[in-house]
């Protein structure tokens, strides 16, 4: 269940995704840390997450699913979320 404060916290914060999350590369000495190993945590069965889940898991990514946290997993669900990428590094 949310906690409400929690809910109103992360509300208050909420912004635009920075455009350089998609444009910028990762940097070619991290190819040889635990940035280099991919890993794809599905929250939601709507239609594209569940169409990435699936191309994640044909390239061989690190896969869990944590159903139905939703796309604010860390509000939602925060201690299955932590014990998931805890278990990831």
């Amino acid at each position: 269940m949310t906690d409400s404060h929690d809910a109103m916290w992360m509300t208050s914060r909420i912004g635009d995704q920075p455009l350089k999350t998609f444009t910028q590369a990762v940097p070619a000495s991290a190819t040889n840390s635990a940035v280099a190993r991919q890993r794809f945590v599905q929250c939601t069965n709507a239609p594209f997450f569940a169409e990435a889940g699936q191309r994640a898991q044909r390239l061989g990514f690190e896969y869990r699913t944590l159903f139905p946290a939703g796309h604010d997993a860390m509000i939602t669900e925060p201690v299955a979320l932590a014990e998931i990428l805890g278990g990831l590094l």
